[in-house]
């Protein structure tokens, strides 16, 4: 009988040594390794009803959906729109919101008026810069309000019609009505 060469023998060795210790040290894998759930990355961009209501009380508080999204819970503002444009629900929970702000807005127009006092010390030229910094703040939440709630805010009240049409002046004893 001939005798069998063992398969150590039938391989061919590698010339390169430097190959066979790089072997040795390799790290075993482990056939049963059971891979971590993924966690996920980024920002939240589905949308739901109690991270809606989150933005939305925010908004209502006075604070700018630029400064809810820096939060890293928070969508970002172009998914804020694109949700808005996607879900009329939502459109209208923001739009009651974003009325309610005015109201907030002013609630901080008397709040930053009543400390200027607190924060002027003096006649001196840093006071003046302080004071005049407080009365941009004010005016700008000012300017802000009239546009979102214009029949509250806005420059010009309509006290005599109720916001329907007056009726032609008479001048000199003529209408500038024409006769029927």
């Amino acid at each position: 009988m001939s005798e069998e060469t063992p398969i150590e023998n039938q391989i061919p060795k590698d010339p390169n040594p430097i190959n066979d210790e790089v072997k040795a040290t390799e790290i075993p894998i482990n056939p049963v390794t059971i891979p971590e759930e993924p966690k996920p990355i980024g920002r939240p961009s589905i949308y739901s009803q109690e991270l809606a209501n989150k933005i939305c009380s925010q908004l209502a508080e006075g604070i700018s959906l630029r400064t809810v999204c820096l939060a890293e819970d928070m969508p970002d503002k172009s998914t804020v729109f694109n949700w808005l444009h996607e879900n009329k629900d939502f459109l209208d929970q923001y739009s009651r919101a974003k009325e309610e702000s005015a109201d907030a807005m002013s609630e901080d127009t008397l709040f930053i008026a009543d400390e200027i006092p607190n924060k002027v010390t003096g006649n001196d030229k840093s006071d003046n810069a302080r004071v005049q910094a407080e009365k941009i703040r004010i005016d700008t939440r000012h300017w802000l309000m009239s546009k979102m709630k214009p029949k509250k805010y806005g420059n010009t009240l309509d006290l005599t019609s109720g916001g329907e049409k007056l009726p032609q002046p008479i001048y000199a004893g003529a209408s500038t009505e024409p006769k029927v």
